[in-house]
């Protein structure tokens, strides 16, 4: 039986996912379906992103993404992307969604015959192509077009931002990706990157008034001491045991006002 992720845009209690599960299940038997709702909010489609980065790892090939979230990004027409992501596929809007999950696991992009003609197209034209595909055995047939992730809408992460702090200390401004349901925060920082920096620097992370080192696991520390640890997809997790973090430590991003960021600090090795 392969596994159906439904992230959607709308909540657990809504009457519309019990409707969209219903159809999907009455289409789409053979598949076993798992939600995650992200909510109805601007940030929804980076929630989107952020999960499947985060979680695709931990599922089995022909796993589907079936994301219900079209918050950044309506217009006339849009079209459905079935995108071939690290062996597993996602069933998307053309959103931009494609542009926040990492190109180097992207293997094939295709276009459903088919484009958004209704509000609420996951159980209508996304749910036909869904079919088509579990149908086909995870083959696309002749009413998918092959296209390039480059023809796509994307919509980027923010970046790491380097400044230098004084003459010979740095600081990376680095982008929250996502804070989960614990008040945690996961940054769009990885653990090559970070061994990559190592190699030349002393590295801190700076939380509110304490800086932080790396942990090996969440229970190296106390009830309510904040941790810095590598989760298992490899992205740099700041924790708090017992607190919800999130609202305490981070910033507004410098830059633009509008995204949460974490400051870390390089100082060269002498």
């Amino acid at each position: 039986m392969s596994s159906l992720i439904l992230i959607t845009e709308h909540n657990a209690n809504d009457i519309y996912l019990s409707v969209l599960k219903y159809h999907i299940t009455n289409t789409c038997p053979s598949l076993k379906i798992f939600e995650y709702c992200t909510g109805f909010s601007s940030q929804s489609i980076f929630k989107s992103a952020a999960y499947i980065l985060i979680n695709n790892h931990q599922f089995s090939d022909n796993t589907i993404f079936f994301i219900e979230n079209n918050i950044a990004e309506k217009k006339q027409n849009q079209s459905i992307l079935l995108v071939q992501y690290n062996n597993k596929w996602l069933l998307t809007p053309d959103n931009g969604i494609i542009g926040l999950i990492e190109k180097s696991f992207i293997q094939s992009v295709f276009r459903w015959k088919e484009s958004i003609t209704s509000t609420f197209y996951a159980k209508n034209e996304m749910l036909n192509a869904l079919k088509d595909l579990v149908a086909n055995d995870f083959k696309p047939t002749a009413n998918f077009t092959k296209t390039e992730p480059d023809e796509c809408t994307k919509i980027h992460w923010p970046s790491i931002k380097e400044q230098i702090k004084n003459n010979s200390i740095k600081q990376l401004v680095v982008p929250v990706m996502m804070i989960d349901s614990y008040g945690n925060l996961i940054l769009h920082f990885k653990k090559k990157e970070f061994d990559e920096y190592l190699k030349n620097y002393n590295i801190s992370i700076q939380i509110a008034f304490e800086k932080l080192n790396i942990n090996s696991i969440y229970n190296d520390k106390g009830n309510a001491d904040t941790i810095a640890l590598f989760n298992d997809a490899g992205y740099l997790e700041i924790a708090s045991n017992g607190n919800k973090l999130a609202p305490l430590v981070v910033h507004r991003d410098i830059y633009d006002g509008s995204n949460f960021y974490v400051l870390i600090e390089l100082k060269p090795k002498q």
